[in-house]
């Protein structure tokens, strides 16, 4: 007794899973001879585990995990690579290829706890047209392609500067870059526009 978190209460050796820590009696009889003993079972708190919110990144670039440490317990993260120190708290992850990390957080006391964090690792490539050549005074439209944001540099010549397809204008020949991202992902290219002039 008490009963409550005993699977039997009538068995030499009952399963105990009480939720909190409990003393428990067991009376022990044979025929008109009885005795009784006692046994405390202490519950610890589980630890926590947080791996924290699923990332996405470029290959080689890092990006930090989890959370920061609690006093008194253990931190174990598998698999190891792409960790600068698999037994940090918050290691800093740089994977080569779409990993899924499993924190093993132990409390002092031995009990264990688990959570995943997936680091997913995108690739972004900047494409561009070939390279062009006009006539003084004609224009000509450019187009990249490969990410969600765009930047052209420079800005002489071109309509607008922040989108895949500006148009170019140029006076003289002029190699236009491109900057094409996509989140934290980068890559650019580029492309010359060589400058004819007119017959007289």
């Amino acid at each position: 007794s008490p009963s409550i978190g005993l699977n039997d209460t009538t068995l030499s050796n009952p399963i105990a899973t009480p939720t909190l820590t409990t003393v428990y009696k067991v009376l022990v009889s044979s025929g008109t001879c009885k005795d009784s003993a006692f046994v405390t079972v202490t519950v610890n708190p589980l630890p926590t585990a947080n791996a924290g919110a699923d990332q996405t990144i470029c290959a080689g670039e890092p990006v930090q995990i989890g959370e920061n440490p609690i006093a008194g317990n253990t931190y174990f993260w598998t698999p190891q690579n792409g960790l600068n120190n698999p037994s940090l708290s918050n290691p800093i992850a740089s994977p080569n290829s779409t990993t899924e990390y499993i924190l093993k957080v132990a409390s002092g006391a031995g009990c264990v706890a688990w959570d995943t964090v997936l680091v997913t690792v995108g690739n972004l490539t900047a494409k561009i047209s070939g390279d062009i050549e006009i006539c003084e005074g004609e224009k000509t439209q450019l187009l990249a392609s490969g990410g969600s944001e765009y930047s052209w540099s420079p800005s002489v010549g071109l309509n607008d500067t922040t989108i895949p397809n500006p148009i170019a204008s140029p006076t003289v020949t002029t190699i236009y870059k491109v900057l094409v991202s996509n989140g934290n992902c980068r890559d650019s290219a580029f492309v010359k526009i060589t400058i004819n002039p007119k017959p007289i």
